[in-house]
């Protein structure tokens, strides 16, 4: 074996064997991959700078690593993961900067230090079907290609951030933007801005958190958000906003933050996935109202 083929063999197959589709697990008290009762999160990115999580020295940008698996967070196929492969390859050819683990990684986004020490969450943009309409296809097809989109991801589970279509293809995407707002309102996609779905993502995943059973209750004990970079914070209430555990009796579950009680706390029915669940909502979640750009 050559040594570049050799060096290819170590470079592809740790990305193959990493570990990062987010298959349900089954245990008792878990964080729910959305709020309740969503199987889906999508965001369309508007191109301007995040700005989500400033206050908190939380930094999101966007560098060009687009992605055309639909989902990230989600359940891996082996179609997926050729796509990934090939994503990273691409990647890799442009760029000439090997990004394996982030690609194979299949998440939203990823840290990344720059050579002065500083860290920022670069996010990816899904950039396939619905990101890349026709200009010529009719409004109606428009919308069962979203359609479709939508059925993969709440059969998945993930979430995505869509790139942003150019001017000319305006009226088309509203088609696509249509559906998703409909999606959220059946409670199938959590359709919201940008900065919004990054924020949730970011806090659920960073999410220090414990829980145990006392005298027959359940007692989740939230205590901060610590990415190991920041300064770790106690989540305000709007932070936490649609945060949700599965646990196996919501009527008798409580949540505490801080040692503080959280009195807006509602108790969901068993989802797809059979088990109940509590859902912190502090403030009732909208969809993108119609005619704003989301």
């Amino acid at each position: 074996m050559t040594r570049a083929a050799t060096r290819i063999l170590a470079i592809l197959i740790p990305a193959l064997l990493a570990t990062g589709c987010d298959w349900y697990a089954q245990e008792d008290i878990a964080l729910r991959a959305l709020p309740y009762p969503y199987e889906a999160g999508v965001a369309v990115d508007d191109r301007t700078e995040p700005g989500c999580l400033a206050s908190r020295g939380v930094k999101f940008v966007y560098d060009d690593e687009e992605v055309r698996t639909a989902g990230q967070g989600a359940a891996c196929s082996l179609v997926d993961r050729g796509k990934q492969l090939w994503e990273s390859l691409a990647f890799l050819y442009s760029r000439r900067e090997w990004r394996g683990s982030s690609f194979f990684a299949n998440r939203l986004f990823e840290p990344r230090t720059s050579g002065d020490g500083i860290t920022e969450y670069s996010y990816k943009r899904y950039a396939g079907s619905i990101a890349q309409l026709p200009l010529r296809m009719p409004s109606d097809v428009a919308a069962q290609v979203a359609e479709a989109v939508a059925y993969e991801l709440k059969a998945k589970g993930g979430v995505m951030i869509v790139a942003g279509p150019s001017t000319d293809r305006q009226g088309l995407f509203a088609s696509v933007t249509t559906h998703m707002r409909l999606e959220h309102q059946r409670g199938g996609v959590y359709y919201v801005e940008r900065d919004r779905l990054l924020a949730y993502g970011f806090v659920r995943r960073y999410l220090e958190w414990n829980a145990a059973r006392t005298n027959g209750e359940v007692i989740i004990h939230v205590s901060a958000v610590d990415d190991g970079v920041t300064e770790p914070w106690i989540p305000t209430l709007k932070e936490l906003e649609g945060i949700t555990f599965y646990t196996p009796d919501p009527e008798r579950t409580r949540v505490l933050v801080a040692g503080q009680e959280l009195s807006n706390v509602s108790v969901n029915p068993p989802d797809r996935t059979r088990r109940g669940s509590v859902t912190v909502r502090p403030t009732a979640v909208q969809p993108i109202p119609p005619g704003t750009s989301p």
